[in-house]
Formats: C-alpha cells, structure tokens, sequence
C-alpha cells in the first residue's frame, strides 16, 4: 500500500547528494591508504597517490558518480580498483623502480579494499534508509489492528522529524497467510523495509504465538506491540518507536555496523582469493574440460538470505548426461555420476572455489550455514517441511563454510537426526555472531575442513 509518510528528500536531490558524498569518502579514504602506505615502509607516495588518482579517473569515466542512479556498493569499484592497480604496477616495472615501490602499492591495495568497501557499506545503508542528515528513517510494516491504534498515533506525531515512514498496513487481525508471508519474506530481503510490527490483540494469545511463528524468520526486526493494560508496559521503550511499549520478537543478528564489518571483510577477501587462487581455478577448468564432455560450470538453484533462491556457482564434477541440477537426488558415496576429476575436487572442496564470485555480488558469505538446493529432501520430506525452525538459518547470507561444517556436520544427510544437529550449528551462528567467530571459523577450514569423511 502508499506510504503514510514520504521521504524528505526528493529522489534526484538524494541521488545527486548520495554521489557528491561516494566521492569525497572515495576519495578521502583512497588519500588515508596512500598515507599509511608511505607511513608503514617509509617507501614514495607516488605509485600509491598514482593508483589513487586512476582509480578515481576510471569511477569518474564509468558513471559510478552520476547523478540518477549511485551505485554504492563496493562491488562497483572492483574493476575500477583492479585497472588502477594493474596499470600502476605496469608503470613501475616499465620506470625500473626500487621494490619498495611495489610494496607500497601492495600495502595501498590491501588497505583501500578494506577503506572502501567499508565506507560503501555504511553509505548503501544509511543512504538507503534516506538518514544521511538528521534521524534514520525506519520503513515499518504493521500487521493487526488490535493494538494499531496508539502506534498509528505515534507515528503521525513524528512527521515533522521524518524519523518513521510506514510502508503498509495489514487491518486483518489473523494469522498471516503463506501469500502475505512470501510477500514480506521477499520484501524484507531486498530491503524495502526495516522492521515488522504486530499489532494483534493480547485477548488472542494463540493468534500471537501462530502469527510470532510465521514470521520469526524474516531478515527484518520483528516486534510486538506489549499489553497496554499491563505495568509493564509503562517501562518498556526500546522498540523502533519510542512512544510505544514493544517487545522484541526476533532481531536482526547483522544489523547495523556489524552487517558493514562482515561484508567489508567478504568483499576484501574475496577479492584477494580471486587474484590469489586464479591459477589453481584456470588449472581446475582445464581438468573439468579435458575430463568429461560438458560445461566446466554448474549452476544451481538453492535457497540464499530470506529463503529467496539464487543460483550458485561450482565446478561441474558429474558426467553432465547424468547429473542433477535440481539437487533432489543426494550424491552418495561411490556415486557413479560423479567423474574422477570431480571424486578429487568434492573431496578437496576445490569445486567450490566459484562461489567466490557469489559473494562478490552479495548472493553469498565467505562464512554462514551452507546453501541447500531447493529441492533437496530428508527421509522424503523437504528439510523446511521436515525440521521445525528451519528458514531462521537464512536470516543470515549462506556460507561457503560454515559453524556446521567445522563441527562434523558436512556431507550426506540421510538421517532426521543429522538435518537436526546441522540446524542446531546453523541457528547458534546466526544467534551468536561475532567477527572472531568467523574468523575462527575460516581458521578451522583451512587447517581441517577441505578434506573430511563428509565430502565424496
């Protein structure tokens, strides 16, 4: 439905106010790298000020600061990045310059990779909430009626400070059936809004328990309206708005500067594993080619953040007139589809190394509970229909590795016993998540996680 409230900045002023900002934190934070490369190893400013400045030339030439549409993801500098850095290391061996100069340039990339991705981050986020001046914006998605009265009051009152925008209003006070759940499921994975609020009558607690079910999942904030009628209520403040007492159902477990720290690091690392591994990966085709006909990719559909599908990246490691896309038919050990090459790169994990680029467009996390096709099953059953509590696994981005997978929980999963114990991994990441765990986590992989009994 309309919203209640517009935005206080019109879209063009937004867009051309958001492009002027890209610039100057680009710009800035590419000035910060080439300092602190000089000041590191001492080594001249002119090949990292020299990447600096054609970086920027190159953003400049390709749109990435034009005013009708800013892209601020990081993603949008990765190949201006990469010919800046390129063409500087170019110019430095053609001028014969000292190692140090290298090295200065290598320091300048590491750190302007991290500083930009970064800076985009937390602009998309704050430039998408239209909260770059003044108070952040929350887009609020209200369901019931019961209790809508004084939230609806609370919100027409701040009008004047363009704090809350309500999207929509749900009158019904029912549970929330599976069409308005898909509907608020891709919503809130590609944002269009912030928090859900129940606003049900307290007088239906099993309507309250059945509608907090449905949708403890979502990737958004989920709160419910306290009893107004209880004390309680009196010192409860700390909902998206103030005014009114809220209780807090299911919070985002990335929310704020967190999500920005753990999609920094995806994008930095992925990067650097990209121009790292590219050898082994241009290796690893060449081996799927001359193996068996067929593709060297396989792409295939598996549920990503929100439960919203997406197609994954891997290299091919079944003969191709015998594989299965779908993902229904589990590959069992000594599976007679499975070619020599493809034993080699299942057991290694080395199939998975095009998945690198799934977390560079965002699809994906370098760590997080592992994608599962589709149409995967357990004793018959699909896993979601299967375990209860299943979909709260994706209110986080899917992992190439993940809590599970470190903890014994990789490969076949033939039992209720073992989609219970991988969900259990699964929900204490998304529960307690910390960059440390995920470092961890990533530690683990290297040293024990490619070979295991799980993986054929």
């Amino acid at each position: 439905s309309a919203p209640l409230h517009s935005a206080p900045l019109s879209s063009v002023r937004f867009n051309a106010m958001v492009g002027r900002l890209a610039a100057g934190g680009d710009a800035a934070t590419l000035v910060t790298a080439s300092a602190l490369a000089v000041v590191v190893l001492d080594a001249p400013l002119w090949p990292s000020a020299a990447a600096g400045a054609m970086l920027l030339g190159a953003a400049l030439a390709g749109g990435r600061y034009r005013r009708r549409a800013v892209d601020t993801s990081p993603v949008a500098l990765v190949l201006p990045w990469l010919a800046a850095g390129l063409a500087t290391l170019l110019l430095i061996r053609l001028t014969g310059q000292p190692r140090a100069a290298v090295q200065a340039l290598a320091i300048w990339a590491l750190l302007s990779a991290v500083g930009l991705s970064a800076w985009r981050l937390w602009l998309g986020r704050r430039g998408g909430a239209r909260g770059l001046f003044g108070g952040r914006a929350v887009r609020i998605v209200i369901l019931g009626s019961g209790n809508a009265g004084p939230l609806l009051d609370a919100i027409g009152a701040s009008n004047g400070g363009g704090t809350v925008v309500l999207r929509a209003h749900h009158a019904a006070d029912c549970p929330p059936d599976a069409v308005l759940v898909q509907r608020l499921q891709r919503g809130a994975a590609k944002g269009h809004f912030d928090v859900v609020v129940l606003a049900l009558p307290w007088t239906a607690p099993a309507l309250l328990e059945r509608s907090c079910a449905a949708l403890r999942h979502l990737t958004v904030d989920l709160w419910l309206v306290a009893d107004p009628h209880s004390p309680a209520a009196l010192t409860l403040r700390t909902g998206p708005v103030r005014e009114v007492a809220m209780l807090p159902i299911a919070v985002r477990p990335l929310a704020g500067w967190r999500g920005v720290a753990k999609r920094a690091g995806d994008v930095a690392l992925a990067s650097v594993l990209l121009l790292t591994l590219s050898p082994v990966m241009l290796v690893t085709a060449a081996l799927v080619a001359a193996n068996s006909r067929g593709p060297v990719m396989l792409r295939q559909r598996r549920f990503g953040f929100g439960n919203v599908a997406f197609s994954i990246y891997k290299f091919r490691t079944m003969y191709h007139d015998k594989g299965d896309q779908s993902g229904a038919r589990a590959t069992v050990p000594g599976d007679q589809r499975v070619t020599r090459v493809g034993r080699f790169l299942r057991a290694s994990s080395l199939d998975e190394l095009p998945q690198l680029f799934n977390v560079l467009k965002g699809e994906m996390s370098l760590v997080g509970p592992r994608p599962h096709p589709v149409e995967m099953r357990v004793l018959g059953k699909y896993y979601h229909d299967a375990v209860p509590g299943y979909k709260e696994r994706h209110r986080v981005k899917p992992g190439i590795t993940g809590l599970a997978q470190v903890n014994g929980y990789r490969g076949l999963v033939d039992t209720l016993e073992k989609a219970e114990g991988r969900l259990a991994w699964d929900l204490a990441y998304v529960e307690r998540w910390s960059l440390g765990m995920d470092i961890r986590i990533l530690g683990r992989t290297l040293l024990k996680g490619f070979f295991g009994s799980g993986a054929f």
